[in-house]
This record gives structure tokens, sequence and C-alpha cells, in this order.
């Protein structure tokens, strides 16, 4: 481990106050829809990623499970900004904006990275259910292409039924049959998603960072480095 006194002070510093620890956790559990267990092993992976992106030589980029803890920390503004920043780190580390879908194989290469920075510094590989393959979007992205078609369905089904001529044939019954398959799939498919995400606590990559003085914060949407 390159900086094992740093680790040690991660391990032990109280993300929030601790009268604001419970309601940290049930912030957590409500929105990931987390056991409390879960949730604490998710701030635990929370406290490695901090310590990877302090001796990674490259932008780190966490799970989408340990992106929420990041959020939600980011939140807690004197904890993060003035403890963790400038009392722990030493320095700010910011939340950078992604770029899309044409940014995905760079955050891809990113998490990858990360992975492989987290085998070396813990000695063990990161765990699955914290820090998913890459592919895990995928599922949420079919859901959301069936939530559209069924969007367009159900407009194109009430603008044939205006039509005198059309409403009660057999374009018009098919049209209604395409927006309930449609409908169908993607809460199948949603569901799957989120079965396996509650069973796996996991994602996909999701953010990454930078950082420069300790001094204020804004965050954005995804991606991590450091400044010094």
């Amino acid at each position: 481990m390159q900086n094992p006194d740093l680790w040690t002070h991660l391990k032990i510093h109280p993300l929030v106050a601790p009268d604001h620890e419970d309601a940290f956790i049930a912030k957590l559990m409500q929105s990931q829809s987390w056991s409390p267990a879960q949730a604490r092993r998710a701030i635990e992976e929370y406290r490695r990623f901090l310590y990877l992106t302090q001796v990674m030589d490259s932008e780190a980029t966490p799970s989408e499970p340990v992106d929420a803890v990041w959020h939600l920390h980011m939140t807690y503004t004197r904890d993060y900004w003035d403890r963790l920043c400038k009392g722990v780190l030493a320095r700010a580390l910011h939340h950078l904006p992604g770029g899309g879908e044409a940014e995905m194989p760079r955050f891809r290469a990113q998490y990858a990275e990360t992975k492989r920075w987290y085998a070396l510094e813990f000695g063990e590989e990161p765990p699955l259910a914290f820090w998913p393959g890459p592919h895990a979007h995928m599922g949420r992205k079919v859901a959301r292409i069936c939530a559209g078609l069924s969007a367009l369905f159900v407009v194109l089904y009430a603008a044939l039924y205006a039509v005198p001529s059309i409403a009660g044939t057999r374009l018009h019954s098919a049209v209604g049959w395409g927006g309930l398959v449609a409908i169908l799939a993607g809460l199948f498919v949603w569901e799957q998603t989120n079965k396996k995400r509650r069973n796996n606590y996991g994602g996909t990559c999701g953010a990454s960072c930078g950082s420069a003085d300790c001094g204020g914060g804004h965050c954005g949407g995804s991606g991590c480095g450091r400044g010094d």
C-alpha cells in the first residue's frame, strides 16, 4: 500500500457528524433500496475509493453504488469540504460532469483502471456487488427504450382512434397490442434490472473526479483526479 497513513485516517474518519450518521444511512437506504448492512458496506467501499483518488496516477472512476455515497456526502458540505478535504485529504476532491455516451469509452477505461488499482492497493479484487462490470447499465438502457416505444404506441393509438375509418380496424388493434407488448417488455426488463441491483447493490461505472485547492465546491455529474 502506497500510503498506509492516509488509509488509516480514512478508515476512522467519520464521514458526517455523529448525530447525522443515522440520517445519512437512512437516506442511502431510501434512495438505493439498500438494507442497513448494504448501506454501511457501500460507505466502506466509498472510503476505499477516496483513498484511490489520492494515490492513482490517473483519474479514478467509481461504480454507481460508490458514486451514490459520494453524491450524498457532498451535500453535507461542512463534513465534505472542511473535514474531509481540508482535514484528511489536504486538497479538494471535485466531482466532474460527464460527457454522455460519447465519453463512455473513456469512463469504462478509467473504471477498469480504478479496479486494477483497487486490487493492487488492497490486495483483493473489488467486490462485484459494489464494483460490477461495465455492462450493467444495458438493462436500464433497454428499459428506457421500451418506455419510449410504449409512449409512441399510446400516442399513435389515440391518434388513430380519432380517425373513424381506422378506429376499430386491425391496424388500430395491432398498434394497441404493440403498445401493450412494449409496456410489458419494459416493465419486465426494469424489474429484472432492479432485482439484480437490489441483490448486488450494484450499477455500472459512473463518475470521476478532479481536485484543486480546498476551498469550496461545486459538483457536477460524472468524473475524478486530484490537484495539488
